[in-house]
């Protein structure tokens, strides 16, 4: 039996970064919903990763710039004979769209990086073993609560 494994290694850290963060997103879906303790710390670990890739880069001003450039793309398209010109039309609305909302939203991440659980468990998962019980008891307390309570608390997150 043959197994072909696709190996992609993307050429430049913006593309890296790119998929660094559509990794993470995936992640923070996999376990859900949440039932236990190693559960939550690959879900808060994730959230903190995804966080820490949004500090490192202008993720927003490249976002932006992208959409930019998709547009343009398109747009050479429009005088292409015999292309769906409301289809180009709609798909640059679309961008166009992506573009307003992006600008219009608050920093990327900061409803995550003020959020009080997240924040502790952020700053205990650099210690070793810092998310214990006694170390956490928000976080223990949370992992009591009901699991519609739970997640209610992670959509609203995942939502942010």
């Amino acid at each position: 039996m043959h197994t072909q494994v696709l190996f992609e290694h993307p050429l430049n850290e913006k593309m890296r970064t790119w998929l660094r963060i559509e990794f993470l997103i995936q992640q923070l879906s996999i376990n859900l919903p949440i039932a236990d303790h190693a559960g939550a710390l690959h879900f808060f670990r994730n959230i903190s990763d995804l966080l820490d890739v949004f500090e490192r880069g202008e993720v927003r001003t490249e976002l932006l710039k992208e959409l930019e450039r998709q547009q343009r793309k398109l747009q050479a398209w429009v005088e292409v004979p015999g292309v769906d010109q409301d289809r180009i039309e709609a798909l640059r609305q679309q961008l166009k769209s992506a573009g307003s909302v992006l600008i219009s939203a608050p920093r990327i991440g900061q409803q995550l990086r003020e959020d009080r659980l997240i924040a502790l468990v952020r700053q205990r998962l650099s210690i070793p073993g810092g998310c214990c019980s006694f170390d956490l008891p928000t976080l223990h307390i949370w992992l009591h609560l009901q699991q519609p309570q739970r997640d209610a608390q992670i959509e609203s997150w995942l939502a942010a």
